[in-house]
């Protein structure tokens, strides 16, 4: 990466880093939903009810996980090092995941994505990754 996109990246995770887990989910309804993410701030101060752009989050959240856990929680994903994963560790999996090119200006959804991981502890996020196997009748 170059040094304009690793500050961009640092300037992300440090504007995210204090969001509650209801913002970043709202940041993640409003990319789910097509729109530019600093404009979720503008519709915040204007009072717009955040519970659409959360639920939207939640919803594009739920159908991204499976691939998420497959890269992150996977025999090749980054459990492995589970200790060591930071914000900036996951980002370049995540872009993967969601089909965003690396070494490319890091969208914010990808860092709220990041931190909701993050914040869930790696270890629990994995917890129960694979799902068993349901018995086949």
């Amino acid at each position: 990466m170059t040094s304009e996109i690793d500050n961009d990246l640092k300037a992300k995770i440090q504007s995210l880093e204090g969001k509650s887990k209801d913002d970043l989910l709202a940041i993640i309804g409003a990319y789910s939903l097509s729109e530019d993410t600093d404009r979720l701030f503008l519709v915040q101060s204007r009072g717009v009810n955040l519970k659409t752009f959360k639920s939207h989050g939640e919803a594009f959240y739920k159908k991204i996980e499976p691939v998420l856990k497959e890269a992150i929680c996977g025999n090749d994903g980054l459990m492995k090092m589970a200790d060591g994963i930071t914000v900036a560790v996951l980002v370049p999996t995540v872009l993967k995941v969601m089909g965003f090119a690396a070494g490319a200006v890091v969208p914010t959804v990808v860092v709220a994505i990041s931190y909701l991981i993050i914040r869930a502890g790696i270890r629990k996020y994995c917890e129960g990754y694979p799902k068993p196997e349901t018995a086949k009748a």
